[in-house]
């Protein structure tokens, strides 16, 4: 499969971006409440309130799982690829809780758990970090751009999905989930030339192309399938798991 190497450099420079930008307002799903907290309007790389998970850090500095995706990949980077245990000794080294002065999600704090049991338990003997949380949440799914750029393409690069989410979440449903996230990016990230203007592919022989409604194209008005970004469910609370 070739990939497109521009799509491969925005989905990095995209993965960091959109995860500073949402810093301040991460979680919290209720208009009102974001009207309440930023009654100037939202644009992007707002400081987080008093209260809010990522206190205390400064606006355009990542979320926790901003920091965790630049660790994979400065350790890909470093090693020439991705070795679960070289990453997983870095991720218990440097985000655990005491240690990481952000949000601690409830995956890294099961893995530092479940890694220091191991250890306690058999002191001198190598850790192979697949032992991660039993979590279901985003941790691998946000860290997914930072291994594509090594792995996306290659005849092995579902079951380094599967290592990566093991690492931090030891969870049928997480790598279930890691595993289609990744077959979804694969397909964006292939090198495609549209002849015509398109909107998307559908899945199907061929693959065809799905082509925006002329009417719509020339006014420039967003059909009535359109979700405005301010559409949300007042009665979320927009927490995140604990």
């Amino acid at each position: 499969m070739k990939l497109s190497t521009d799509r491969l450099r925005g989905m990095v420079w995209g993965a960091f971006l959109g995860d500073a930008a949402g810093l301040g307002t991460h979680w919290i799903y209720n208009l009102e409440d974001l009207r309440e907290k930023y009654p100037e309007g939202v644009g992007g790389f707002e400081e987080p309130r008093p209260g809010h998970y990522h206190a205390g850090k400064e606006p355009g500095s990542f979320t926790h799982y901003g920091d965790a995706s630049l660790l994979l990949l400065e350790s890909i980077a470093e090693e020439g690829g991705f070795d679960a245990g070289l990453f997983g000794q870095r991720f218990v080294e440097r985000m655990a809780p005491g240690v990481y002065d952000g949000y601690v999600d409830s995956a890294t704090r099961g893995t530092v758990e479940n890694y220091r049991d191991w250890t306690d338990r058999h002191p001198g003997e190598p850790y192979d970090f697949q032992n991660g949380a039993d979590d279901d949440q985003l941790a691998t799914a946000t860290s997914l751009p930072a291994l594509a750029v090594r792995y996306a393409g290659t005849a092995n690069w579902l079951e380094r999905v599967e290592d990566l989410a093991r690492v931090r979440q030891n969870n049928g449903r997480a790598i279930a989930y890691a595993r289609t996230q990744a077959d979804l990016l694969g397909e964006l990230l292939r090198e495609r030339t549209c002849t015509a203007p398109c909107t998307g592919w559908r899945s199907g022989p061929g693959r065809t192309r799905t082509s925006v409604p002329s009417s719509s194209a020339a006014s420039g008005t967003p059909s009535s399938g359109s979700i405005s970004p301010w559409n949300g469910r007042p009665g979320n609370s927009g927490r995140p798991a604990p």
